[in-house]
């Protein structure tokens, strides 16, 4: 799923003066510093991408942007077909002075979900948080919750470690009345909160619940996003020596018949729901993921589940 495949190829942290940048900084010269950096990773961006970028320069150029201050301050004023391209070069340069700009224009449905993206580049943003856990809550009180809100919740939430997040993610998933591919993406992120694996607290008894549960409904997403769930909870990765517990043992013969039968592209650009099952049976069974995975084992298929949102 997406919190274990993720790749933000164009974030990159671009800083002076330790974690400060310099709000007088040019932004082309700051932007071909990162073209440079990323040249000596062996890191290049497509080059249609690098075109879109320098000419979004030039746009800003001609309407007075020029340096860090200048993005910040003519942000919300910038002309629509430009305003998106400036908030990209927000997360590329990693302006972490614009946090509070970028939380104000969240306000604005059609740029929401550009900025949701964005804002979980910066990590550890105590003001992201805060907004983040404001709009949930608020919306999960209401009796019709905004959908792209909730959605530009997960995306953003990269940025945050944190339980009332994890609790805001937990109870998106639980929510039968949302749309299915909400709560699949809602339980993918909620494997990003760390404290969710503690089997000691209430937030790990709730996902279990959710997770087992979920592989009855008829909702692909949350099928395949309650799979994801179950495999993250019982494996440990790569870096810790992997503990086999027996909180999931009862959903083994529901996953068998999964990886046997069910062979559904999952939605997205994602693979077979019995690909999936085949990897949580074996997290399941030995504690860690399997090698290779299916991401791995699906590498230069075409086929892939159509990218829904009704």
């Amino acid at each position: 799923m997406f919190a274990r495949d993720c790749e933000h190829v164009t974030c990159r942290v671009m800083t002076e003066n330790g974690n400060r940048m310099n709000p007088s900084a040019s932004l082309a010269v700051l932007y071909a510093r990162s073209l440079k950096q990323e040249a000596a990773r062996n890191w290049k961006p497509y080059a249609s991408v690098q075109r879109e970028q320098e000419q979004a320069l030039r746009r800003l150029e001609k309407c007075g942007v020029v340096t860090v201050a200048d993005l910040i301050a003519e942000l919300p004023r910038l002309p629509r077909g430009l305003q998106r391209s400036a908030i990209e070069f927000v997360g590329l340069l990693k302006i972490r002075r614009a946090i509070p700009v970028l939380i104000d224009l969240m306000d604005r449905p059609r740029l929401r979900l550009v900025v949701a993206q964005v804002l979980s580049y910066f990590h550890e943003s105590r003001p992201i948080t805060e907004a983040l856990v404001e709009a949930g809550q608020r919306e999960l009180a209401a009796s019709a919750p905004d959908v792209t809100w909730l959605d530009a919740i997960t995306i953003a939430c990269l940025a945050c470690d944190d339980r009332r997040i994890a609790e805001i993610l937990l109870k998106t998933y639980e929510r039968t009345d949302l749309p299915g591919w909400l709560r699949g993406n809602a339980a993918d992120r909620l494997m990003s909160q760390t404290g969710i694996a503690d089997r000691r607290t209430t937030l790990y008894r709730r996902c279990r619940a959710a997770a087992l549960r979920g592989l009855d409904e008829e909702d692909l997403d949350v099928r395949f996003g309650s799979m994801y769930v179950i495999g993250a909870l019982t494996s440990r990765g790569d870096w810790n020596p992997p503990t086999v517990h027996t909180d999931f043992h009862c959903a083994l013969p529901r996953l068998r018949g999964i990886a046997a039968t069910d062979h559904m592209l999952a939605p997205g650009y994602w693979w077979p729901l019995s690909a999936e099952a085949a990897d949580v049976i074996g997290c399941i069974e030995t504690g860690t993921w399997p090698q290779p995975d299916a991401a791995h084992r699906w590498e230069g298929f075409p086929e892939r589940g159509e990218w829904r949102r009704d």
